[in-house]
């Protein structure tokens, strides 16, 4: 019996919960930035020679790649920073692309020239994700600090569209942005059938000259982009056109699983995603951890080697507590609450975060709003 990819995904990611494998991981190769984006949670100088230093070598991303390969992983994202910056990038990517991973890149697409473009059509990933920051080149200047990325990025996008690589668009929505959204629709429809839209500002967890808070939007403010996002859609862009809005797009995804094996492992988690359980992220520096805002449990896998530190962080996210508040809550299916949330805001696992939870009560009531006027 044939199966389709999204039924062939569905298996092996419950295939892999219940044997507890790292499916699916994210390579963070830099976290330097050609962009100064005012929100990003880890940032650093494009040339910052500290960092520079500080990375994971061609040699050792390619170890890593391998281990884990070996491990089970199957699924990975290269993400940054901006991986591009990396002069060795293309000598990881062919490697890892050689080991028959699924390829994700993650990218603001500024560096991305036609001959880069060309390479990659040779050996194409699983997708380009682009990070478009608005629709004209002064939101670019509000929001990155870079007016010429917003044309930069726009080149990109035809150059890997003209050599057929498959494009998701995402943007981050903060205050210098948020009227963007019929611009960003535009784009997303031109180059891909996906809009993905990242909607939590983390604090930061690493580097400097950002300020995520003093740039996200209010709980009620971030609930009506979404609302507004959602409805524009609808009327502009019916299923017919084929794109798919996709909020909260920065979560590693817990697809449908299969099993009541797999179901029961799932409830008994902290994690409502597939961090510790089938996912990983590891950071530009060598250090193993739950997803990039979370950087607690961690191992050290240069050190132990790539399976002992993914059996360490499965064993810290095991123990990580949920937090009760939260599980009682009547509107947690509003929420977007998770371990990483609640500890980047709160400096706890077990203390809800005003700033979700008023955001999960404006959803609420929209919800009651809609269910009430449609029946």
């Amino acid at each position: 019996m044939s199966l389709d990819w999204k039924e062939f995904h569905r298996r092996i990611t419950a295939l892999s919960m219940e044997k507890g494998l790292p499916l699916s991981g994210s390579f963070e190769l830099t976290a330097r930035c050609n962009f100064k984006c005012k929100m990003c949670y880890v940032c650093g100088p494009a040339n910052d020679k500290n960092m520079l230093k500080s990375e994971l070598t061609t040699g050792q991303w390619i170890q890593m790649g391998r281990q884990a390969r070996d491990a089970g992983l199957f699924y990975l994202i290269l993400t940054g920073g901006e991986v591009f910056l990396r002069e060795d990038f293309e000598k990881i990517y062919e490697a890892l692309s050689e080991m028959g991973l699924n390829i994700t890149i993650f990218t603001n697409g500024s560096l991305i020239s036609p001959k880069r473009a060309k390479w990659l059509g040779r050996i194409p990933p699983h997708r380009v994700s682009v990070t478009v920051y608005g629709g004209s080149p002064e939101t670019y200047e509000r929001v990155a600090g870079n007016r010429e990325g917003y044309f930069k990025t726009m080149g990109a996008l035809e150059a890997l569209r003209s050599e057929g690589i498959n494009l998701e668009v995402k943007t981050t929505v903060v205050e210098g942005n948020h009227r963007d959204y019929k611009e960003l629709y535009k784009i997303a429809h031109t180059y891909s059938n996906v809009l993905g839209v990242v909607n939590y500002i983390s604090p930061r967890r690493e580097g400097c000259g950002s300020d995520p808070l003093g740039n996200r939007l209010s709980p009620f403010d971030i609930v009506e982009y979404e609302n507004r996002m959602s409805l524009y859609g609808q009327k502009m862009y019916p299923k017919s056109s084929k794109l798919e809005l996709k909020m909260n797009a920065d979560s590693m995804e817990q697809e449908s699983v299969l099993s009541l094996k797999t179901q029961q492992m799932l409830e008994a988690s902290a994690f409502r995603c597939q961090s510790g359980k089938t996912g990983f992220w590891l950071t530009w520096d060598g250090r193993m951890i739950p997803c990039g805002l979370l950087d607690t449990p961690s191992a050290r896998p240069l050190e132990t080697g790539f399976e002992k530190a993914w059996q360490l962080l499965k064993e810290g996210c095991g123990r990580v507590p949920k937090c009760s508040d939260c599980e009682a809550c009547a509107i947690k299916k509003d929420c977007i609450s998770c371990p990483g949330r609640l500890m980047s805001e709160t400096g706890s696992f077990t203390r809800p975060a005003e700033y979700l939870c008023e955001s999960a009560r404006y959803r609420s009531l929209l919800r009651q709003e809609r269910d009430t006027r449609y029946g």
